[in-house]
């Protein structure tokens, strides 16, 4: 009576793990995406004003599918004849054509070249570079400007943009950014210092609200 009736043999349970399940890299999907954003941007709404003249924004052409916008500020009282003013860039994956090279987009790059374009965007969103990387024969690389220069007008250049390009050569490239440059006339008469300092505060208040279309089309 003491030995047990039944007797259980003793087993040692295996806890498989599930398969770890491959995911692919989502960096070509996420560029494309900040590729798109970066042309619905309302750049071209930004309003701006110099010596209490208003100036008139007008986009005046596309390209590559609209991949690349061009448009202009320009005071209204000079329309047609105008000595300053404005011109700015959105690029959304702008490909420059090659009759050698032929063209490059997004979804032609690999994933690791893809992958290091989002760095370099997300660093340039907050105004840092990183250095320039080769991946499997691309060069990516980036480009924060913010720069005054000249006097007859002075030029005001603000940029922000990432590109990617074929290491062999000078093209195929591929560019993803903005870019506003003002170009202001020297006052005449009066206060020269009084007005140069409140146009610098308008091109300052311009140029944060770059900034911000910017980081929100990064993300």
């Amino acid at each position: 009576m003491k030995k047990p009736l039944v007797s259980i043999p003793k087993q040692k349970i295996r806890i498989k793990k599930p398969k770890k399940i491959e995911q692919e890299d989502d960096c070509k999907r996420k560029l494309l995406e900040i590729a798109k954003k970066m042309m619905d941007v309302p750049f071209f709404d930004l309003e701006m004003s110099f010596n209490d003249v208003k100036w008139i924004s007008e986009e005046i052409r596309g390209q590559n599918s609209g991949q690349m916008k061009v448009g202009t500020w320009i005071p209204e009282e000079l329309r047609g004849n105008a000595a300053h003013g404005a011109i700015g860039y959105l690029r959304g994956g702008e490909a420059i054509f090659d009759v050698l090279y032929g063209r490059t987009d997004i979804d032609k790059l690999p994933e690791k070249v893809c992958c290091e374009a989002l760095k370099h965007l997300k660093a340039v969103s907050t105004g840092n570079v990183l250095s320039e990387q080769t991946l499997l024969g691309w060069k990516i690389g980036s480009q924060v400007k913010l720069e005054t220069y000249g006097e007859y007008p002075t030029a005001h250049v603000w940029n922000r943009e990432v590109y990617v390009n074929n290491a062999q050569g000078p093209s195929p490239k591929l560019t993803i950014g903005m870019s506003l440059k003002l170009y202001l006339p020297t006052p005449f008469g009066g206060q020269k210092g009084d007005v140069e300092t409140e146009n610098l505060i308008k091109v300052t208040r311009a140029f944060r609200e770059c900034n911000r279309m910017f980081k929100e089309a990064v993300g």
